[in-house]
């Protein structure tokens, strides 16, 4: 992906048991580790799965970006982690 342009970052989630998760949020990290993002709710998208679109910058760095995604549903909290790529124009 070029930097300027949006990324759709995906997931699914499935609650033990069925139902929704209370809140999926997202976390995204700049090559250098600066935090873009901080705990941006995601979309529901049915069925489980859930999206954010970031909007990248011509002035963001280049390079591998990390998104660290958190689900809460009663007292359990889940996470995973993706990564994306990000390359000058």
């Amino acid at each position: 992906m070029i930097l300027g342009t949006a990324v759709k970052i995906t997931t699914v989630i499935t609650v033990y048991g069925g139902g929704t998760p209370s809140s999926v949020k997202i976390d995204i990290y700049d090559p250098e580790g600066t935090q873009k993002i901080t705990a941006q709710s995601m979309t529901s998208a049915g069925g489980g799965e859930y999206y954010y679109i970031y909007q990248s910058s011509t002035s963001n760095e280049p390079g591998k970006y990390k998104a660290i995604i958190k689900a809460v549903s009663g007292s359990y909290t889940g996470s995973s982690k993706s990564e994306f790529s990000l390359d000058d124009p």
